[in-house]
C-alpha cells in the first residue's frame, strides 16, 4: 500500500512539473517577441511564406487573416502600411522591389522562437509519455493489490469452510461427535423399551 501511495504522489508530482515547465517556456520565449501585436503577425508570416524574393503586402494580409495571426483583427489596410514603414525604418525587414523579407536579425530571432517552440513541444510530449507510463503502473499495482486481496479473501473463506465441514474434522473430535451420538441412539431405544414395557 505504501508503495502504491509512493508512486501515485510522483505520478501528480511529475505532473506539477509539466505546467510549470511549461510556463517557464511561455515567459521565456515572450522575450522575444515585439510588443506590436501587428508586428508579430507580419514576421510570422514572412517567415511561414519563405519566399526568396519577398512576400508582396497583399500575400502577407491574406496570410496573417487566414491563420489568425497576432493582430488579425484591427489589421487594416492603413495600419499594416505604418507598421511595415516602422518596421523597415527599425531594420526589421528589408524591401525588395515592392515585397518584404526578413532583416538577417529578425530571422535569427524568429527562429530562435521556432527552436523554443519545438522543444519545449518534445519536453511536454516526453512528459505526457512519462505521465502515462507513471499512470499505467499505478493502475497495475492497484490492480495487483485488488488481485492478491481477493485471493486472500478466497483462501480465508475455503479456509472458514473447511473448519465448519463435519468431514474436515479433527479424529479426536470425530471420535466425540461418534460416542455422543450413539449414546443418544441408546438413549432412545432403552426410552421405546420401557414404554414398551409399560403397556
Amino acid at each position: 500500500m505504501l508503495v502504491l501511495h509512493h508512486a501515485i504522489l510522483n505520478y501528480y508530482l511529475k505532473e506539477i512539473l509539466v505546467i510549470f515547465n511549461s510556463i517557464h517556456t511561455n515567459f521565456r520565449r515572450l522575450s522575444f517577441q515585439t510588443i506590436d501585436m501587428e508586428e508579430d503577425g507580419i514576421i510570422e508570416a514572412i517567415y511561414e511564406l519563405d519566399e526568396k524574393s519577398g512576400s508582396s503586402r497583399s500575400d502577407i494580409m491574406k496570410y496573417i487573416k487566414l491563420k489568425k495571426l497576432p493582430g488579425y483583427k484591427k489589421m487594416t489596410d492603413t495600419s499594416m502600411n505604418n507598421t511595415l514603414a516602422s518596421m523597415l525604418k527599425g531594420d526589421k525587414l528589408i524591401a525588395v522591389d515592392g515585397s518584404y523579407k526578413l532583416s538577417p536579425e529578425t530571422k535569427k530571432i524568429k527562429e530562435l522562437m521556432k527552436a523554443e517552440e519545438k522543444e519545449e513541444k518534445e519536453a511536454v510530449k516526453a512528459k505526457k509519455e512519462e505521465a502515462k507510463a507513471e499512470e499505467k503502473e499505478v493502475k497495475e499495482a492497484a490492480k495487483e493489490k485488488e488481485k492478491e486481496a481477493a485471493e486472500t479473501t478466497k483462501e480465508k473463506l475455503i479456509e472458514a469452510e473447511e473448519k465448519t465441514t463435519p468431514g474436515s474434522l479433527k479424529p479426536a473430535t470425530a471420535v466425540k461427535t461418534a460416542e455422543k451420538e450413539e449414546a443418544t441412539s441408546l438413549f432412545v431405544e432403552d426410552g421405546i423399551e420401557q414404554v414398551g414395557e409399560t403397556r
